[in-house]
C-alpha cells in the first residue's frame, strides 16, 4: 500500500483492495497518495484530508449510507467504478442488494463507465452530469492487441467465411454469480446441461466436433458432471490465457463477453432468464431450440455477424484506445475541482464532460446539456431522503450481515465433513460390495449342499425300500420251509430284491450285496 501521507492529500478506496485487485491498478500512477478502507460503518466519514474517494461498493445499504454522508457533507468528491457491464437480474431481480442500488441514481459526482451504451443507460437513469465514459484500465494490454489487429483489418471488405474446423475449441464459462435465486440457478444449470448435450448431438449428426473447456463458477461443474478449469477469478491472467487457446466462446451474461470478444474469437451468449439485455450480442442461445444452429455457426463464423460483434464491443466497452490515462484524468480532474471549490468555500460542482474526447462525449449534439452540474439533480437528492435507512435498519442489516458470514463459514466446514463422509460413505460401499459378492457365493454353496442333501435322502430311501422288500422274503421264506429251520445272514445276503432267489453256486451272485 501506497504511503499515506503528506500535505498534498489522500485519495482513500472505499471497500477495494488496490493491492489485490486489478479494478484498482491505475491508483499507483495518481498524483496523490492513496489509503484503502476496509474497516467502516454507515456513519463513516473520510477523514479531512481526503481529496478524492473512490470506490465500487454501490449495493449494500452501509456503502450507500456512507456515500450519501459524504455527498451531503458536500467536501469530498465522490468516484463510483463501474466494474462489469450492466445486467438485468443483477439490476432488478437481485435479492441480495438494496432496491434502487445499482446507480438509480448514481450516489457520487461522476461514474467511470466502461462504454458508451453503458453511459447511455445510466445517465437515462437520472444521473445527467455524472457518467464518463472510461473504459476498463485492467484490459489494457488487451485492448492494444485488439487496436493493433482492427488497424490491419480497416478498409479491406469482408473476408470469406473459412472452411468449418475438424475440431473446435470452446470456452463454456458463466459469471461471477451464475444466479440470485435458487430458480434462477435451476435455469442456468438447464441451460448447460442442453448445450453439454447439444455438443454431443451436433456431432453425431454429421456436425464438426466440439472439445469444451468448462469455466464455472459455484456448483455448476459438480452438478453437470464435468471437469472445472476455474481456478482463480481475480487477476485474469487465467482467463486470458485460456481465451487465447480456444476458437469459440459461450457465457452466460458477463463483462467475459467482452473479453473473449476482443480476442477476436466469435462468442455467444447463453441466456434461458427471458430478461431484456443490455448488451446485444452477435449470438444468443435463450433455448435449447438455439443451440445446434449457433454451434454451427461458431464452428464457421459468418464474417457479418463478426463485424457486428466488434461493433457491439466498442459501443459496451472503450477500448479503441488505453482506457488507464483517461482514469487519471478524471481522478486528478476532479480532485483539482474539489480544491479549488474548497478554496472558494464553494458546493462541489463538475463540468458535465471531463474527459476531453467528442467522440466520448456522445458527439456534442446537444442531446444532453452541459450546463448541467450533478449537485443540481434534484431528483438524486430527493430519492436520497426518502430512501436513507434508520439506524435500526443499520444494526439489523450489520447483523444479518455478520450471521451471513457464520453462515459462509459453517458451509466450508461442512463442505469439508460432507466430502469426508463421501469417502467414508465410498469405503462403506465398496465393503458391502464385497459382503453382498461373498453372501451369493454362500448361498451357491447352501444350494450345492442341499442339492447333494436330496440326492442323499433318496438313496437311502431307495435303499430302506430294498432293505424292507428283503425282510419281506425273508419272512415268506421262513412261512414255506415250515420245518422250524431259521434262515441264515448268509441265507439273507443271497435274497434278491427283485423276489427271485440267488444261485449260490454262481460266483458272481454270491458277490452281491447291498
Amino acid at each position: 500500500m501506497q504511503n499515506a501521507t503528506g500535505s498534498q492529500g489522500v485519495v482513500r478506496i472505499l471497500g477495494g483492495r488496490p493491492d489485490s485487485s486489478p479494478l484498482y491498478a491505475w491508483v499507483d500512477e495518481l498524483d496523490h497518495p492513496w489509503e484503502a478502507v476496509e474497516r467502516y460503518d454507515a456513519e463513516w466519514l473520510p477523514p479531512e484530508d481526503t481529496v478524492l474517494l473512490v470506490t465500487h461498493r454501490h449495493y449494500s445499504p452501509i456503502e450507500l449510507s456512507v456515500l450519501g454522508n459524504v455527498l451531503e457533507a458536500n467536501r469530498v468528491p465522490v468516484l463510483i467504478l463501474a466494474d462489469g457491464i450492466l445486467e438485468w437480474r443483477n439490476t432488478w431481480n437481485n435479492p441480495n442488494v438494496t432496491p434502487s442500488s445499482f446507480f438509480q441514481p448514481v450516489v457520487g459526482h461522476k461514474m467511470a463507465c466502461i462504454g458508451s451504451a453503458q453511459a447511455r443507460v445510466i445517465r437515462s437513469w437520472g444521473n445527467h452530469g455524472k457518467c464518463e465514459v472510461i473504459g476498463l484500465p485492467r484490459l489494457d494490454a488487451f485492448a492494444q492487441n485488439l487496436v493493433n489487429r482492427i488497424t490491419r483489418e480497416e478498409g479491406k471488405s469482408l473476408p470469406p467465411a473459412a472452411a468449418s474446423k475438424p475440431l473446435v475449441r470452446v470456452l463454456v464459462m458463466t459469471a461471477r454469480t451464475p444466479g440470485f435465486t435458487p430458480s434462477q440457478l435451476d435455469t442456468t444449470y438447464r441451460a448447460l446441461a442442453d448445450l453439454k448435450l447439444g455438443f454431443e448431438s451436433v456431432s453425431k449428426n454429421g456436425g464438426p466436433a466440439f472439445e469444451p473447456t468448462w469455466r464455472l463458477t459455484g456448483t455448476m461443474a459438480e452438478q453437470l458432471g464435468v471437469a472445472n478449469q476455474l481456478v482463480q477469478m481475480d487477476e485474469g491472467h487465467e482467463l486470458q490465457t485460456q481465451l487465447a487457446g480456444v476458437d469459440a466462446v459461450i457465457s452466460t451474461p458477463s463483462t467475459a463477453v467482452l473479453e473473449a470478444a476482443m480476442h477476436g474469437v466469435p462468442v455467444a451468449v447463453l441466456d434461458y432468464h427471458g430478461t431484456p439485455n443490455y448488451l446485444n450480442p452477435a449470438w444468443s442461445i435463450r433455448h435449447k431450440d438455439d443451440v445446434a444452429a449457433v454451434l454451427h455457426d461458431l464452428a464457421n463464423p459468418p464474417a457479418d455477424r463478426m463485424v457486428f460483434q466488434s461493433q457491439t464491443l466498442f459501443d459496451q466497452l472503450e477500448c479503441h484506445t488505453p482506457a488507464t490515462p483517461r482514469m487519471l484524468q478524471l481522478a486528478n480532474g476532479m480532485i483539482d475541482y474539489g480544491r479549488q471549490c474548497r478554496d472558494a468555500d464553494e458546493s462541489l460542482a463538475f463540468p458535465e464532460f471531463m474527459i476531453s474526447s467528442e467522440r466520448l462525449n456522445g458527439g456534442g449534439d446537444g442531446s444532453v446539456s452541459t450546463a448541467r452540474v450533478a449537485v443540481d439533480d434534484t431528483w438524486m437528492n430527493e430519492h436520497q431522503r426518502e430512501s436513507r435507512l434508520n439506524q435500526l435498519a443499520m444494526v439489523q442489516y450489520q447483523a444479518v450481515w455478520s450471521e451471513l458470514q457464520d453462515l459462509r463459514e459453517l458451509n466450508g466446514k461442512l463442505q469439508v465433513e460432507t466430502q469426508t463422509q463421501g469417502r467414508k460413505i465410498d469405503r462403506l460401499e465398496q465393503k458391502r460390495l464385497e459382503q453382498k459378492g461373498r453372501i451369493e457365493k454362500l448361498k451357491g454353496r447352501v444350494r450345492e449342499l442341499r442339492d447333494r442333501v436330496g440326492r442323499l435322502r433318496e438313496n437311502n430311501q431307495t435303499l430302506l425300500e430294498a432293505w424292507e422288500l428283503k425282510r419281506k422274503r425273508l419272512a415268506e421264506i421262513e412261512r414255506g420251509s415250515g420245518d422250524g429251520h431259521r434262515v441264515s445272514e448268509k441265507d439273507v445276503s443271497r435274497i434278491d430284491p427283485s423276489g427271485d432267489p440267488t444261485d449260490p453256486n454262481n460266483p458272481e451272485d454270491a458277490g452281491e450285496n447291498l
